[in-house]
């Protein structure tokens, strides 16, 4: 009898490809969010990351979160490809909770986008 070896680790790496492509949409609409409410409403709304807070308004913050987020996760997938299946898993438990913060910080950009069309 023929039996199927099933390859644990190529899934993960398929689910974790997935997941890091969600969370860098996730990263470039907390930028398109951040840049529209706070070029809308400068006196209403403020940036609160003070990593960012002093190159809101500069090119810098395009390469940082386009090019450098790109990169980040790039390599995270790569260095995916030697890990074991322990450390896969690790990956996928850190991946998914940066997608709830993010979608949390989208989630609270989204409330301030009501905010800013009802009372605007």
């Amino acid at each position: 009898m023929k039996t199927n070896v099933i390859d644990i680790r190529g899934n993960s790496k398929y689910k974790l490809k997935k997941i890091l492509i969600f969370l860098y949409l996730l990263n470039l609409s907390d930028l398109l969010f951040t840049k529209f409410l706070l070029t809308s409403a400068p006196d209403l709304f403020i940036e609160v990351n003070f990593f960012l807070n002093t190159i809101i308004d500069g090119i810098v913050l395009y390469f940082l979160k386009i090019g450098g987020m790109a990169l980040i996760l790039a390599y995270w997938y790569y260095r995916s490809e030697k890990s074991t299946i322990i450390q896969m898993k690790r990956s996928l438990l850190a991946s998914k909770v940066l997608i709830g913060v993010y979608a949390l910080i989208n989630l609270i950009h989204i409330i301030n986008l009501v905010i800013y069309y009802f009372f605007s």
